[in-house]
């Protein structure tokens, strides 16, 4: 009777278990159903950026003339001495500007409601490695996925090459993790500052927050 009792207690533990982990799927596919169409709504919404134009008309010119700038094509009333700010501007999200301004020639606006779209794709599948790698329980990973996601579509434009810093560095957090394990450094680390470095000036921060991280590691 003994061994009934128990066959029972083992049978009802792996029933609520088997329905707890249906039940855990159901609420992923929710969760992933509804962000799916409301980043769908948001990448279809207007461009709030007024600096964007200016980013894409660049990015144009540079695919016309096939190389980078080298003065401001739009200053009809300055000189034309390039001092070395403006040189940085010019010069400094050269890779964005002409990624979007391809996605514009093929597709028009749909092809921004792409890139903004696959920013915030990028954005949440980085954070989302990263805290699987670290085995956060799947509700917790949701929750702060879309607390992540309303604050970053309220608090930011998506349009503008500045958030690929906060893309890059997510990702280097995640190397720099590694490292701290003693675990080799990942060989993306040098493709993604090559990226990063023509993309936006951020870049500077993950210059130097690896060597400092490490160093602080190791008590130097």
């Amino acid at each position: 009777m003994n061994n009934t009792h128990a066959e029972t207690t083992i049978e009802t533990g792996a029933a609520s278990s088997s329905n707890a982990r249906f039940f855990g799927r159901c609420v992923s596919w929710i969760f992933w159903g509804i962000f799916s169409i409301l980043l769908v709504f948001y990448c279809c919404s207007a461009i709030l950026d007024p600096d964007f134009w200016w980013h894409l008309k660049s990015g144009e010119v540079m695919l016309n003339q096939r190389g980078l700038l080298n003065i401001d094509p739009f200053n009809y009333t300055g000189d034309a001495v390039v001092h070395r700010r403006e040189a940085t501007i010019l010069k400094g999200y050269w890779l964005w500007q002409v990624v979007a301004a391809l996605l514009y020639r093929m597709g028009g606006l749909y092809g921004i409601f792409v890139l903004k779209g696959m920013t915030l794709l990028l954005m949440v599948g980085g954070v989302l490695r990263e805290m699987r790698r670290q085995s956060v329980a799947p509700f917790l990973q949701q929750l702060l996925i879309g607390l992540g996601t309303v604050i970053m579509i309220t608090g930011f434009i998506l349009e503008r090459p500045q958030i690929y810093s906060f893309i890059f560095l997510t990702a280097l957090l995640g190397m720099v993790a590694q490292v701290r394990l003693e675990r080799r450094p990942s060989w993306m680390l040098l493709p993604l500052m090559a990226v990063w470095s023509n993309i936006h000036g951020g870049f500077v921060v993950g210059e130097f927050f690896p060597t400092e991280r490490i160093n602080a590691n190791n008590g130097v």
